[in-house]
């Protein structure tokens, strides 16, 4: 890696050289960077979205169905209509056991009152009792029976499928619609068994994912479950990991997210730097040059490189995180010369 990095420098060093200049009559500009530090280790994973669980809805009566419900690919809060029988039939029903109800309960007002006063039997006032108890469990019964024609939605609910049309005769328990639970979105991937140390201690990870539709953004999520069986052919562990419905993003099961998973306790040892801060210098040895702000004065420091990233290295030793260094002309730079910034420092 260092004959690479040597190799660039010196290309570096002959498009940005040209003409050589007396460095105590010019103040050179150079572009200045603060050392960043190295992100803690991470892993990507492909998840795919899905709802918390599927479910066929039915009615719990028989009757018509009167009402088209909602459309599919709507999304009903919970609570909401999503289809209803005609009630006429249960109304009436309702009625008559309300006015049964309404006599047996004047009768037994009326023979608890004679028999508190001994004018009659106690055997026909436990009969007007339990007439009564059981004219209140029919009217209980009746009620429901009424509640039972509206189907609502028993979570956050999208509907999927409808399963009868309007105006058609279902029997009880038949399904009418498929909706999917969208109170809480669910995010499936599959984790290598390299990696099994995520579904042994999966507290100890940060978990986040970014969907196209905001690449901006990462969305916390939560570990639900994995199945600790791997799957036969990529020897990998499915994983479920959860999130809230977020309200300004559409999001739909089936779409697909990165998951990015960071180990919380992981320390990132060293920093980063542009490849063209490193200066190899005459004797070979990288190093890199360091800006003060106050002198506006240069001062070069060997350096111990790590790993090779896509645009910058990794430096073990020898610099901390933030210190301004000269990213630019690094080999025509001498200790204590003065520059002149183009950047400014964050």
């Amino acid at each position: 890696m260092l004959l690479f990095l040597s190799l660039a420098l010196g290309l570096t060093a002959c498009t940005e050289g040209g003409a050589s200049t007396d460095s105590e009559e010019v103040i050179r500009p150079v572009r200045v960077e603060n050392a960043m530090s190295l992100p803690a280790p991470s892993h990507r994973f492909v998840a795919r979205l899905e709802a918390a669980s599927t479910v066929d809805l039915a009615f719990q009566v028989g009757g018509q169905l009167l009402e088209q419900g909602p459309r599919e690919g709507a999304f009903v809060p919970r609570g909401e209509t999503l289809a209803m029988l005609d009630t006429t039939d249960f109304e009436l029903a309702l009625r008559q056991v309300e006015t049964r109800h309404e006599q047996a309960r004047r009768e037994y007002e009326r023979l608890r009152r004679l028999h508190t006063q001994n004018a009659a039997s106690t055997a026909s006032f436990e009969q007007a009792e339990a007439e009564f108890h059981t004219q209140t469990v029919a009217l209980e019964q009746a009620r429901r029976q009424l509640a039972y024609a509206r189907l609502e939605a028993p979570f956050d609910a999208l509907v999927t499928r409808r399963l009868a049309e309007p105006f058609a005769t279902v029997a009880a328990n038949t399904p009418i619609l498929r909706v999917q639970d969208m109170s809480e979105l669910r995010l499936r991937f599959h984790v290598p068994e390299r990696l099994s140390a995520i579904l042994e201690h999966p507290d100890t990870y940060r978990m986040e994912a970014i969907f196209e539709a905001a690449p901006e953004r990462r969305f916390p999520v939560r570990y639900r479950e994995h199945r600790p069986q791997a799957d036969p052919v990529g020897q990998s562990y499915p994983v479920s990991v959860a999130m809230p419905r977020p309200d300004s993003l559409e999001l739909l099961p089936g779409m697909t997210a990165s998951l990015v998973v960071t180990r919380l306790d992981s320390e990132p040892s060293g920093v980063t730097v542009p490849i063209s801060a490193l200066d190899p210098g005459n004797d070979g040895e990288m190093r890199i040059w360091r800006f003060d702000p106050e002198s506006q004065t240069v001062t070069s420091s060997p350096v111990t490189l790590g790993a090779a990233l896509p645009d910058r290295v990794t430096v073990l030793d020898g610099l901390a995180e933030g210190e301004p260094i000269v990213t630019s002309a690094t080999h025509l730079l001498r200790d204590g010369m003065q520059v002149r910034p183009q950047a400014r420092l964050d």
